[in-house]
C-alpha cells in the first residue's frame, strides 16, 4: 500500500491500498503536494526470451506500471497509468519540482521521461552509448530534474552525472519528454548513491562518504565528508 503522511503531526492522511500488484518500488509526491506517482515493484522475476536479432534477453514475467494518484479525492483509482515496455526495471521517479505533469524515471541502463500535460502519460526513453561521449557510462543510479529549465541529470555508479537537455527540431513542435544526453560530468570518485535539489543546489551524497552542494551550472560550493 502507499501512505500519505501530515508530516506535522504524524498522522496518516491517505491510504492507498494495494496501489500495484507486487508493492510499490519507488514512490515520489511532487511539489504542490497535490499528485502522488508509483512505480511498481517486480516481484515476479524474469523471464527469458527471444528477440528479433536471434539474441535472448530478460524481460519481467509482470510488466512494470507507473501510476499517478490525485490522492485528495475521494477514491482508489489512478488518475493515470501506463505499463512500461522497458525490461530495465525502473527503480526511481521524481516530479519535476516546476510542473508536476512532467517526470522521470530511470533503471540501471535506461531513463524515460513522461508528460501527462495532454491528458494521457507519453514518455520518450532517449538513447545512450558510451560511443556518444568516447567514454564508458556507469549504471544510474538517480535521476532529478534542474529547476526553472528542461534540463535533468542522472548520477552513475562511477561518480558521474549525465546532463540531459531539450531536442529542439526546426519547425517542429517541441516535446518536453524528448531529450538527449548532452554531456556527462564527474562529481564523485565513487558511486552517486543520492541526488536532490534542493533550494538553489544540487546535493550529491556519494559511496566515498562525501555530501556535496553544487550550483546548477556543477560548480561546487561547499562539502561535507564522512
Amino acid at each position: 500500500m502507499c501512505v500519505v503522511w501530515n508530516s506535522y503531526t504524524g498522522t496518516p492522511v491517505k491510504t492507498i491500498f494495494s496501489p500495484h500488484k507486487g508493492g510499490v518500488g519507488a514512490v515520489d509526491i511532487s511539489s504542490d503536494a497535490l499528485y502522488v506517482v508509483t512505480l511498481s515493484h517486480n516481484s515476479s522475476g524474469t523471464k527469458t526470451v527471444g528477440g528479433d536479432d536471434g539474441e535472448s534477453y530478460q524481460e519481467p514475467i509482470d510488466p512494470q506500471e507507473l501510476s499517478i494518484w490525485e490522492w485528495t479525492v475521494p477514491g482508489d483509482s489512478p488518475l493515470h497509468s501506463a505499463v512500461i515496455s522497458s525490461a530495465d526495471e525502473q527503480d526511481c521517479v521524481r516530479f519535476h519540482t516546476d510542473d508536476a505533469k512532467q517526470l522521470v524515471t530511470n533503471g540501471s541502463s535506461r531513463v524515460v521521461f513522461w508528460s501527462w500535460d495532454e491528458g494521457s502519460l507519453k514518455f520518450f526513453a532517449p538513447p545512450i552509448s558510451s560511443k556518444d561521449f568516447q567514454q564508458p557510462v556507469g549504471r544510474f543510479t538517480q535521476t532529478v530534474y534542474l529547476p526553472d529549465s528542461s534540463r535533468a541529470v542522472t548520477g552513475t555508479v562511477d561518480g558521474d552525472i549525465v546532463l540531459w537537455d531539450q531536442v529542439y527540431v526546426a519547425d517542429q513542435s517541441v516535446r518536453t519528454t524528448e531529450k538527449r544526453a548532452a554531456k556527462i560530468i564527474r562529481l564523485h570518485n565513487s558511486a552517486i548513491n543520492y541526488l536532490i535539489v534542493y533550494d538553489k543546489f544540487v546535493v550529491s551524497g556519494g559511496a566515498d562518504g562525501y555530501v556535496r552542494f553544487f550550483d546548477f551550472k556543477f560548480r561546487i560550493l561547499a562539502w561535507y565528508e564522512d
